[in-house]
């Protein structure tokens, strides 16, 4: 069967819903830095008319006021499967997006909005900031190239999402707390997220909980 046309814009919803599962329109908006919310609107009204996109929306008083909540539908899958190479039982998977817990869609959404986070920080050019962050969701790490790949063969943790925390060089010379100082070179901050917890039993345990970092559990790769 002959599936309908999609524009470019469209086709990069397809893949941000493949990436991130479940997704509002704010966060679509954002992910894609489009500023016309009419223009997303549209494109998604017409993948809706098409079964590219279902969507989880109340009609109810006091809940029609929140955004839709979209995920893929069928065809959605069947031009994924024709036109990218995701795994077979990863596609499988988005078949049963319909039947997934309220719990489960917030933890995507969550997820999602952790990455835009991210995104912003990456994107901030004050120069206040010297983090830089790298992130991989689950569907990213599912790729064989992926730093994270090893993950996905474990038995043990499937987290959510994963994320490097990159130090940038100052440009100006700064002493360090002397819990902080080593002879060692700049370390690799590395962060895994998986539900509320965190952990990620193959890196090295680096630095805990300091002024720094602010995160309540790190791990390091020298």
């Amino acid at each position: 069967m002959k599936l309908p046309n999609l524009t470019p814009r469209q086709q990069t919803i397809l893949i941000l819903l493949y990436k991130y599962r479940f997704l509002n329109r704010i966060q679509i908006q954002t992910l894609m830095g489009h500023k016309d919310y009419k223009r997303i609107n549209a494109w998604l009204a017409d993948l809706r008319d098409n079964h590219y996109v279902e969507w989880i929306y109340s009609t109810d008083f006091l809940e029609k006021s929140k955004p839709g909540i979209y995920y893929l539908g069928l065809n959605g899958i069947r031009w994924l499967k024709e036109h990218q190479g995701h795994p077979i039982e990863e596609l499988r998977k988005r078949y049963r997006e319909s039947s997934r817990s309220q719990g489960f869609v917030d933890q995507c959404m969550l997820v999602t909005d952790c990455c835009i986070t991210m995104n912003t920080k990456n994107t901030d050019d004050s120069g206040r900031s010297r983090i830089h962050y790298l992130y991989a969701t689950q569907a990213d790490y599912l790729d064989p190239e992926s730093d994270y790949h090893f993950l996905s063969e474990s038995n043990l943790i499937r987290p959510s999402w994963c994320s490097k925390r990159l130090l940038r060089p100052r440009t100006t010379s700064r002493v360090l707390p002397a819990s902080l100082k080593s002879s060692k070179p700049p370390c690799l901050v590395t962060e895994c997220e998986s539900g509320s917890r965190t952990t990620l039993n193959t890196w090295k345990m680096g630095i805990g909980r300091t002024r720094q970092t602010q995160s309540s559990c790190l791990f390091a790769r020298h």
